[in-house]
């Protein structure tokens, strides 16, 4: 390669070697760019690489399930970053008990350390497992001071029946959750900062052997 057709700053390390640093600032600028950007790369390829290896152990046994599907068996077929906000908050509710105010109380599911839809999913499945029973569930539910109703529904083939309940809270100014153990001022303060979303709608299905098989959370407009 002739000098001509040399890119530029290909002279950088054996200018850097043969005279002081200080005395070839542009050259020390490409390098440490350089520097960075395999630091980066090595970063981005390594972080996933970890938490893919930490995120195996924490969602094997989670009862949560996307049509009947763990996260286990969609991540064949999802992305690694489409399933990370489950993983995520399977890590911060990994049992049942971890979604309590008060252990071994169904009842008082701590609203106050929910801090998304996903969360809600991930410990409406966990529930919905200890319950065992649409008509638990649906009783749960009416405890928390939601409004009810139950649908069946036959799937695949040979079709099953499945039953889902529907769940629906309305939070105005004055809302009073009467009979309910647990405190919803925190989950009212988060819906009104969303306005127009004043309204939480929740879903568990059950397959024909009373196991979790889907879970949704919502904002449904009134």
């Amino acid at each position: 390669m002739t000098k001509a057709q040399q890119p530029k700053g290909w002279n950088c390390p054996r200018l850097l070697l043969e005279t002081n640093l200080t005395r070839s600032p542009k050259c020390l600028s490409q390098l440490a760019l350089l520097y960075a950007s395999i630091v980066l790369a090595a970063t981005i390829g390594i972080a996933p690489q970890r938490a893919r290896a930490q995120d195996t152990s924490t969602t094997i046994d989670h009862p949560f399930r996307i049509v009947g599907n763990s996260i286990d068996e969609l991540s064949e077929r999802w992305s690694w970053y489409r399933l990370w906000p489950y993983r995520s908050a399977i890590r911060r509710f990994p049992t049942v008990e971890s979604c309590l105010a008060e252990p071994g109380d169904l009842a008082s599911i701590d609203w106050t350390a929910i801090r998304s839809l996903t969360d809600v999913r991930i410990c409406l499945a966990a529930v919905g497992d200890a319950l065992g029973s649409p008509a638990a569930s649906a009783e749960w539910f009416t405890v928390q001071g939601f409004s009810t109703r139950e649908s069946k529904r036959e799937r695949g083939s040979p079709s099953v029946v499945h039953t889902t309940v529907f769940a629906r809270w309305d939070s105005p100014e004055n809302a009073a959750i009467s009979g309910s153990k647990s405190s919803l001022t925190g989950l009212r303060a988060s819906l009104r900062e969303i306005g127009t979303y004043n309204t939480l709608g929740l879903a568990i299905q059950f397959d024909s052997t009373n196991s979790v098989f889907d879970v949704s959370a919502s904002y449904p407009r009134k």
